[in-house]
């Protein structure tokens, strides 16, 4: 029932990613999807009407297990600094998810990194995306999209994205800079 909470078209980005051995995305809106906390995540499908909220909640807090295994893979997640000022869910949710964040980011193997505002444009403003770097098989990229995203293992839309990261983690604040920015924002919604 889990399972088909999600599109069709996303479903294979779902199973790949339990046995990638990297998970590198870009957000520009909101908090990745694997970091997400359930009261952010039900704010975020309440806001677009959706009629099964309560059933891609779910689905989405069962994905996060695959965090929790001692195999798992390595989480590379850049936001944009939209990310920390968008209070989703309002002050008090976002304060909880912002603390979420770097809670996760304390296991050695999640790394996040924020894009300020001052950098201006960069290589991620047409929209998220996320990639898997897997220890069998194909590498794949998911691009995102409003209707509809798209999963591929396409080498030269890889190859795009993958440097488009690079470009992306360049214009980041550190790892220590993000999180002190996130812990912030973070101190910023709380009452």
């Amino acid at each position: 029932m889990i399972k088909h909470a999600y599109p069709d078209w996303f479903r294979p980005f779902v199973e790949l990613e339990k046995d990638a051995r990297e998970i590198w995305n870009f957000e520009n809106q909101v908090v990745p999807g694997l970091l997400q906390t359930e009261e952010y995540a039900r704010a975020l499908f309440a806001a677009a009407r959706l009629p099964n909220t309560e059933a891609l909640v779910a689905a989405r807090m069962t994905r996060q297990h695959i965090l929790e295994r001692d195999s798992r893979a390595h989480v590379w997640a850049v936001l944009d600094e939209n990310v920390l000022r968008r209070a989703v869910g309002g002050p008090a949710v976002m304060a909880r998810q912002l603390r979420a964040v770097l809670e996760a980011a304390e296991d050695q193997r999640t790394l996040v990194q924020v894009i300020p505002y001052d950098v201006g444009a960069h290589a991620g403003m047409a929209g998220p995306f996320a990639g898997l770097t897997m220890n069998e098989g194909a590498d794949v990229v998911y691009i995102d999209g409003r209707v509809r995203g798209h999963v591929t293992a396409d080498t030269n839309h890889l190859d795009e994205y993958r440097y488009g990261y690079d470009l992306l983690r360049a214009d980041a604040l550190s790892p220590k800079a993000s999180l002190d920015m996130i812990a912030a924002a973070a101190k910023e919604f709380s009452p």
